[in-house]
């Protein structure tokens, strides 16, 4: 729904999900063009799995 808004497309990350104990759900979307912000939200989900 965004893309046919915003005329571009989006990943939507998952960050925190209520399945694995989190107080909820939460998505992040990151424009596909943003290398730097899907590194951002990639290392952000990396340091939640390693600790």
């Amino acid at each position: 729904m965004v893309a046919a808004v915003e005329g571009r497309e989006y990943y939507a990350i998952e960050y925190a999900c209520w399945g694995l104990g989190d107080g909820r759900c939460a998505f992040a979307l990151v424009p596909k063009e943003d290398d730097e912000g899907c590194r951002r939200v990639h290392e952000l989900v990396r340091e939640r799995v390693h600790g």
